[in-house]
């Protein structure tokens, strides 16, 4: 009954926020609505993967197009995705297992994020073909933003297993603020 009610909350949630011709509050500050968001637990973000009928792994932020781009959510408050993706790449059930391992192991997080949070990886979680939730991630200062909002920073093993996941999906990591200044 728990589950259900929480993928009623999120689609109802992500759900209201699909449409493209949405009346903005000059006020409004669309970059700083997820982090404002309640803290919840790794459960949470597991029960939204657990529920998602799939799920996509991206490159976005591209570095080679925008270096200053600090987008910290591939989809934004509004339901609108980035459109700086350069690789998009749907996991199947083997690999979802394994993110699913490694994003709610709480081993693998420690701290807070960084001021310096530039995401280059996003997961996207979808259920009948509405987003329910998303992890974005940066390896620059190791930083995870994820919503519902449950992580704060990898630890040093953290790092090294999703980058490793990563790499093995077939997703280009960017670890090197160096690579960034070109």
């Amino acid at each position: 009954m728990r589950n259900i009610l929480i993928k009623i909350i999120l689609l109802l949630f992500f759900s209201c926020g699909t449409s493209d011709t949405k009346q903005v509050d000059e006020d409004w500050d669309t970059t700083q609505f997820f982090d404002d968001m309640e803290w919840s637990t790794l459960d949470s973000l597991g029960s939204v993967i657990n529920i998602s009928d799939s799920i996509m792994a991206y490159n976005w932020n591209s570095y080679e197009e925008n270096s200053a781009n600090v987008h910290h959510y591939i989809v934004d408050a509004y339901g609108v995705f980035d459109r700086s993706v350069r690789n998009e790449i749907l996991l199947n059930e083997p690999q979802k297992q394994m993110l699913l391992n490694i994003i709610t192991d709480s081993i693998n997080f420690e701290g807070n994020n960084s001021i310096c949070f530039i995401p280059h990886i996003a997961f996207v979680y979808y259920y009948q073909s509405e987003i329910i939730g998303q992890s974005n991630v940066c390896f620059l200062c190791s930083g995870i933003k994820s919503v519902p909002k449950s992580t704060t920073s990898l630890s040093l093993n953290g790092n090294v297993v999703l980058k490793d996941f990563c790499r093995i999906i077939g997703l280009e990591i960017v670890d090197n603020e160096l690579i960034l200044a070109h």
